[in-house]
């Protein structure tokens, strides 16, 4: 092989690491060798440059030495056509003429070295060339060829032989997708890590404890050890096509395994080699449709129907009887199943013809058939019986192991295999009636006298009988059910009814024949289907028949004396094959019993007694209950483990019943007053006899008649707290109270509400500049509301100029009627001084002014209360709202991203690593139960089907609420916790809680954990084994200072998401019965809590920090000021003009005419005040000539400026 593999390597040579460029220079001191060895037994060469001193080290190496080239050499390195670095090496014995010229070409020898047929070449892996002449004949191949051929190596094979010959190869064995990987003791952890994603067939054969669940996509899968049998679950192989078992023949997979195949979980599973398989769970299982092949080991022959019924697509079943299997009668099969091939296998334990011919009635259809085993039948006779039962059967291949002189039919037609007699007694113990074959007789128990009958004459003239059951009533009437052989050779169950009340003159009713659709055609050759089962109750006249070999019964009445008895009712079951009807009994007017002997109910019984009502007159009715049940309990007795086996009952005084159990007892269940239940079992001394004791009602239920049952649940919005269980009590069905289906109190539902710390950021604001913010808010109209009002700066603005103005009015008014010019102009210097609009030019610019003043002073107070508006979770909604009326208004901009745990930054790194050290305690309520902590028990589940059971929690229970609280060890756990009992529960609750936790003071802060979720269906109970599924997501937030030296805070909260399949049982109920809500033994509730690999990062940053604010505030003020400047400008310069304009030119006229009447008046006055002047001056003396100067002066301006 390992010269095939360097034949190949030698072949295979691609040209993309054509030699291109050299890069190893070659020294003075240096000559080039030529080293030709071996590697794994195949060859390769290598270019070496060795200095002189070197090459006695080399020449010193022997034929079958081993040289390391990296000790005393320099390997020759070049540049490929993808400017990739590579060794001057490849496979073979020789290089190529390509690379001698290249060599000759680039570097100096006077001669090249050869030192050849070394046993192993150390060096770098080997390249691979091209030869110009083309060799290549198995890369010719195409890729699907390729694919063809990979699909029959195993994993080992394709990467030893094929991988790094070249990248065509790499890239074929990466991309094939049909891998086989064999994991014995040589295990690859390379392959495995490589292949486990592209692995479709794998095969277990080693001890090594090894994790299947890397390998998601398998489709085949092989197991010969045992320890991996616990991690096979339709979770861990969701595409799963074969599984195959090959362990010893003993060998019993997991009930909790076979569930879940023969329960559809394993959804594509079309070929199945399980082992030992020895009960049926129907209950539990579903219908397989992809299961195709089967091959299991039994000792239980009812495991072939049982599978047949839940794998309607099966087309080949291997079954092999083991040794002393126990063979429960099989009746004959009705169904029609497409199966083709059947294999039997029964070495060692013989199987008579009836055992094969009841087998076979399940499979009519099938066209192969193998038979090893026992059979006390020659060939012939077997293959005459094969081809008779089987139509469609085209071949057959039987190894019979015949014991000469064993004729089992024979056997059986001598003893025609049925009943020989019945007997019965009358109510009063006066007579014993016996029916035989032939005849029957009446013994007088008092008189020991004995009257004969022949069954002709007091039963059927016409034809022969078999007698099954007979039951007599208290008035001598005789009922006899039995079969009636007619001349076809078919046997039909019929009812005959004989009057004895004069024993001398019997009188005999006509014969009802029972429509059962189906005759018994080989009765005689049937012993283990001839057995019919009768009762009789007196009081409500009424009989029953149970008919097993077709699960049917009849109810029928006989209410005149006169006549023969009436069919009223039919009941088939929906089952087939287990013998519904073995026994049976009317209870009273109302219900009636069936005995199911095949149908277990786990773990007390493998058979169970199913209590139907007289009333619900259908075909296929539910039962109202079965025993036994979570409240009647078959317990433990003698030293024989359960469940028992309960081989027939029958009922005595009204509603009670004795049953025969198959560890040779029997065990009384007496009738229960109101309010109470038959459930505690004890002894009679020295007796192999038990009885059920009455006890109370449990809490929630009830019992308001007489009957030999459990006490029933108590409706939805009634309860009962367990004083009296003859009744429940009506609810009073407040606003903020719950009342479950089987209440014990009303519960308080604010008390259990469901709350959470999921608080979502906000939105981040339209615009995240501070400019756009303070505009926004500065100049926006507020709501028409007295604070929002009072708030605003707009609104202050204009009523500083509203109130100044008017003051200024009132001023003008008030100064004008009292002529007081000084304190008018006062006012008016005073808007001169502060207007900085116009510099002093206008006096209704200082207004503007000083409404500007108040503008700039709002501007300051929004700019110190938005700066404290951060971060969001220090501010209220209150402190937002005083700002300016607005609530949404915050310094603060988010953004929010979910993020893998790997790729977390450093910065991250403690507060996630603060989050894993938490301390998480859960607390688990069940609400309205009677459960206690005395029936509580907790266990962490780990894998491999391994727990850890704990006693590490605190219960207590109150109000009908049951509280565990418990640390958790770790936060990936399952935890399962465990109620024994027959209670119901109404809710769940479930709480984390975990304490704060800080470092680096302050700046990582982990908040406490606080979450609770209620899980309830209204009207309901809550399933018997709920999953709650909890993923624990992460949640950091980034809180970014307002200063940019200082620290980043980062806060961590854990987010709980709670997931449930189904919180209620209430589809099994309504499709199976009610009776399944008594036959839980426990309620099992698995917390599994796993975390996301992803963290969700949510950033808080300012949309403006202190000095920015200060800045942008001094800016705006300023802005302000100038807006205002340009606008009066704009005034000054364009407005008021045009005002002059208009105003010159529409009112003209009416100017000039008093602008005459104003100067005429003017000269008056100037006149006047002239000659006041003049006589002023004649006042002054002549001594006083600088005041008479000043005077003139001033005169001679006046007249001068008055044009007078």
């Amino acid at each position: 092989m390992s010269k095939f593999y360097g034949k190949l390597k030698e072949i295979l040579l691609i040209s993309e690491n054509e030699i291109l460029i050299p890069i190893t220079k070659q020294n003075s001191n240096e000559n080039i060798y030529l080293i030709e060895g071996k590697n794994e037994n195949i060859p390769l060469w290598h270019y070496i440059l060795v200095s002189y001193e070197n090459i006695p080290q080399i020449k010193a190496k022997g034929k079958n030495d081993m040289i390391d080239c990296t000790l005393f050499s320099r390997p020759i390195e070049y540049f490929n056509q993808e400017n990739q670095i590579c060794s001057l090496s490849g496979w073979g014995k020789s290089p190529s003429r390509d690379f001698q010229n290249w060599i000759e070409k680039y570097y100096k020898s006077k001669q090249i070295l050869i030192h050849s047929n070394l046993s192993t070449v150390q060096h770098n892996k080997p390249i691979f060339l091209r030869s110009s002449c083309k060799k290549s004949q198995l890369e010719d191949l195409s890729n699907e060829l390729f694919f063809d051929i990979f699909d029959y190596l195993t994993l080992d094979d394709l990467y030893n032989g094929f991988y790094n010959l070249n990248n065509r190869f790499n890239k074929l064995i990466k991309y094939s997708n049909n891998k086989i990987l064999i994991i014995n003791e040589k295990l690859n952890f390379l392959l495995i890590e490589l292949y486990k994603f592209q692995t479709k067939h794998l095969i277990l054969n080693t001890l090594y404890e090894f994790d299947l669940k890397q390998f998601s996509n398998i489709h085949s899968l092989i197991i010969r050890n045992r320890n991996y049998i616990e991690q096979i679950h339709s979770s861990n192989f969701p595409y799963l096509i074969n599984l195959t078992l090959i362990l010893k023949s003993n060998y019993k997979p997991p009930i909790k395994l076979i569930n879940e195949i023969f329960s559809n979980q394993f959804l594509s599973l079309r070929y199945l080699i399980l082992g030992r398989i020895e009960k049926s769970s129907l209950n539990s299982w579903s219908i397989c449709s992809s299961l195709q092949y089967l091959s299991i080991r039994s000792h239980n022959l009812m495991i072939l129907p049982d599978i047949l019924s839940i794998c309607p697509n099966l087309i080949h079943i291997q079954l092999h009887i083991l040794n002393n299997s126990h063979y429960f009668p099989l009746s004959l099969s009705t169904s029609s199943h497409l199966l083709q091939r059947f294999t039997l296998w029964s070495n060692l334990q013989p199987l008579s013809i009836d055992i094969i011919d009841s087998l076979l009635s399940y499979i009519p259809n099938i066209q192969r058939l193998y038979l090893q085993t026992i059979c006390p039948m020659p060939f012939v006779v077997l293959a005459e019986h094969l081809i008779k039962r089987l139509n469609y059967l085209l071949y057959f291949s039987v190894n019979n192991n015949v014991q000469s002189g064993q004729t089992l039919w024979r056997k059986c037609a001598t003893s025609y295999g049925v009943k020989s007699l019945v007997i019965g007694i009358d109510p009063s113990s006066t007579y014993t009636y016996v029916v035989q074959s032939t005849d029957t007789f009446i013994l007088d128990i008092n008189l020991n006298v004995t009257i004969y009958y022949s069954n002709t004459a007091l039963w059927d003239p016409g034809e022969y009988i078999f007698a099954q059951a007979t039951v007599v009533t208290e008035d001598h009437h005789l009922y006899l059910l039995a079969y009636r052989a007619v001349e076809s050779e078919e046997s039909t169950p019929y009812l005959f009814t004989v009057i004895l009340t004069n024993l001398s003159i019997p009188i005999q009713l006509p014969m009802i024949k029972l429509p059962t659709n189906q005759t018994n055609q080989d009765f005689f050759h049937q012993k283990q289907y001839t057995m019919l089962s009768m009762s009789l109750h007196e009081e409500s006249k009424m009989i029953i028949v149970g008919i097993p070999f077709l699960d049917m019964v009849f109810i029928l009445s006989f209410r005149e004396n006169s006549e023969s008895p009436i069919i009223i009712h039919k009941h088939i079951s929906f089952k087939k094959g287990i013998f519904f009807g073995k026994s049976v009994a009317i209870l009273d007017n109302n219900t009636y019993a069936v005995l199911l002997p095949s149908t277990p109910t786990l773990p007390w019984s493998s058979s169970q007694v199913q209590i139907y009502s007289i009333n619900n007159l259908t075909i296929s009715s539910k039962p109202i209950f079965v025993f036994p049940n979570n409240q009647q309990p078959i317990e433990q007795m003698y030293l024989l483990p359960l469940p028992y086996r309960i081989v027939n009952f029958v009922s005595w005084s009204s509603n009670s019943l004795g049953l025969v159990l198959d560890p040779h007892t029997a065990l009384l269940v007496p009738v229960s007053p109101p309010g109470y239940c038959s459930s505690m079992i004890e002894k009679y001394t020295n007796t192999e006899i038990s009885f059920y004791r009455i006890k109370p009602c449990i809490s929630g239920t009830y019992q308001k008649k007489l009957s030999f049952g459990p006490c029933k649940i108590c409706p939805a919005q009634w309860k009962n707290n367990g004083s009296s269980g003859l009744m429940c009590d009506k609810c009073s069905l407040k606003n903020k109270s719950l009342c479950f289906l089987g209440a014990i109190n009303e519960i308080d539902i604010i008390s259990i509400g469901s709350y959470d710390q999921t608080n979502s950021y906000p939105e981040s604001p339209q615009s995240t500049q501070f400019d756009d913010l303070l505009l926004h808010n500065i100049f926006k109209f507020p709501d028409l509301t007295i604070e929002c009002i009072f708030l605003s700066p707009i609104f202050w603005s204009c009523l500083t100029i509203l109130v100044f103005l008017i003051i200024f009015i009132l001023s003008k008014l008030i100064f004008s009627y009292f002529k007081s010019q000084h304190h008018r102009s006062i006012i008016l210097k005073f808007f001169y001084h502060i207007d900085l609009i116009s510099e002093g030019e206008y006096w209704f610019g200082g207004l503007i002014s000083l409404s500007i003043f108040v503008l700039i002073i709002f501007v300051c107070k929004f700019s110190i209360s938005f700066a404290s508006l951060y971060p969001i979770e220090e501010t209220s909604l209150n402190e937002r709202t005083s700002v300016l009326c607005d609530g949404t208004l915050f310094n603060a901009k988010f953004t929010s991203s979910l993020q893998l745990l790997s790729t977390s930054t450093y910065q991250e790194k403690p507060i996630l690593n603060l989050l894993n050290n938490q301390i998480i305690t859960l607390t688990v309520q069940f609400i309205s139960t009677a459960f206690s902590c005395s029936d509580l028990s907790m266990q962490q589940n780990t894998g491999h089907g391994l727990n850890i059971p704990s006693k590490n929690f605190i219960c207590d229970s109150n109000h009908s609420i049951l509280y565990i609280s418990t640390i958790l060890p770790q936060h990936i756990v399952t935890m399962e916790f465990d109620l024994i009992g027959p209670h119901h529960v109404g809710g769940l609750r479930l709480c984390f809680s975990a304490p704060s936790i800080r470092m680096d003071n302050g700046i990582y802060i982990v908040q406490n954990m606080d979450y609770c979720k209620l899980f309830y269906t209204e009207n309901e109970t809550l399933t018997f084994n709920p999953t709650i599924n909890v993923k624990m997501t992460k949640a950091v937030n980034r809180t970014a200072s307002m200063i940019f030296l200082n620290d980043v805070m980062y806060t961590g909260l854990w987010l709980p998401t709670l997931t449930t399949n189904t919180l209620t049982d209430n589809l099994l109920f309504s499709q199976k019965g009610d009776f399944y809500r008594y036959l839980h033994t426990k309620m099992t509730l698995i917390v599994d809590i796993t975390e996301s690999e992803f963290y969700m990062k949510n950033t808080q940053e300012p949309i403006a920090r202190t000095y920015e604010i200060t800045f942008n505030t001094i800016l705006f003020s300023m802005l302000c000021l100038d807006l205002f400047g340009l606008l009066f400008i704009i005034f000054k310069l364009a407005i008021l003009p045009l005002i002059k304009l208009l105003s010159k030119y529409f009112f003209n006229k009416t100017t000039n005419k008093s602008l005459n009447s104003n100067k005429l008046k003017e000269i008056n006055i100037n006149h006047r005040t002239h000659n006041v002047a003049v006589q002023t001056l004649t006042e002054i003396t002549e001594d006083d000539d600088e005041n008479r100067n000043e005077a003139l002066i001033y005169h001679e301006n006046w007249i001068s400026k008055s044009k007078f």
